[in-house]
């Protein structure tokens, strides 16, 4: 009965050890992964940041689903003539020959091994310009891509593509 009390003490004495020297250093062991994990969050976006407003001349969210734009920067608003684009389908952005490589990005986006970058033709048609561009999808989530664009070149009046008449060739 003795050894019994006694090995009844000492396994108290062992867990209560434990809980006053363990707890402590669990305590700390999560504070310095939960450290770890937000100052690495933290400096991603920090990151993403300085990328979008350095090298981009905007950036927007697109529904992967429809193609639609969920959000756009103010500087994207100001690029394609200032008019709310959300709702817009982004394709309605892009020239007609670009349409395939806009949707090809999207649907891979940063998930591939290719590059997530593209050089495609965007036209403005409340100011009728076109320009060339590098739209690059820089992050994305089950359900949005989020893209900025840098515009390369100048920015030149759109060319209407399709056959000339010949009221028009004769004009000169």
């Amino acid at each position: 009965l003795m050894w019994l009390v006694l090995y009844l003490n000492v396994v108290q004495a062992s867990v209560v050890a434990f809980f006053m020297l363990g707890l402590p250093i669990l305590i700390i062991t999560l504070s310095l992964v939960t450290d770890t994990v937000c100052s690495s969050c933290y400096s991603n976006v920090r990151a993403n940041e300085t990328l979008l407003k350095t090298f981009s001349n905007g950036a927007f969210a697109v529904d992967m689903r429809s193609g639609s734009i969920r959000h756009a920067s103010v500087s994207m608003l100001e690029l394609f003539g200032g008019e709310n684009m959300v709702g817009y389908d982004i394709i309605d952005l892009v020239v007609p020959k670009d349409h395939c490589r806009v949707m090809n990005l999207i649907d891979r986006g940063i998930n591939c091994d290719e590059a997530c970058l593209q050089y495609i033709s965007c036209r403005a048609e409340r100011t009728s310009k076109t320009f060339d561009c590098k739209l690059f999808c820089y992050m994305k989530s089950r359900s949005v891509a989020w893209l900025t664009l840098q515009v390369v070149g100048e920015m030149r009046d759109t060319v209407l593509e399709g056959p000339v008449s010949q009221n028009e060739g004769a004009s000169g």
